[in-house]
């Protein structure tokens, strides 16, 4: 039995809140198979954590550098950076013991970056961040 190949994430760049899942998957043309993906938020965050008891707040939007986070809860373990192409930019592990956070993003350049936290149950969720120095 042949697996189906997971899809992969892309930004799209005409809309930042518009992600494209692009199945590895060919049409019998050749040409790659996109699917748009929406993801729920406002101009400043997005989030797909199914956890709604949770609140979470990234500021300020936009940073000259330095990002607070605080949740509601003290329930996250570990917060990711990555760039609109998907790359890491910084790994970053948060004490479950405290609900404030400060993320020093200076050596990033003025851009789009997406915010993952990870949670104790494994679940993430995403924030859209703007750096401008």
């Amino acid at each position: 039995m042949m697996k189906k190949p997971l899809p992969t994430l892309k930004a799209n760049p005409t809309h930042p809140l518009c992600i494209w899942a692009q199945a590895k998957a060919k049409q019998s043309t050749g040409r790659a198979i996109n699917y748009p993906l929406q993801l729920p938020g406002d101009q400043h965050s997005i989030s797909t954590t199914s956890n709604k008891a949770a609140e979470i707040n990234v500021y300020p939007i936009p940073s000259e550098g330095f990002v607070w986070i605080k949740t509601s809860e003290t329930q996250y373990q570990q917060v990711v950076v990555v760039d609109l192409q998907g790359r890491l930019m910084l790994k970053q592990d948060l004490s479950v013991k405290q609900n404030k956070h400060q993320l020093n993003l200076n050596s990033l350049n003025n851009g789009v970056y997406f915010l993952q936290m990870l949670d104790i149950e494994g679940k993430i969720s995403n924030h859209k961040i703007v750096i401008q120095h």
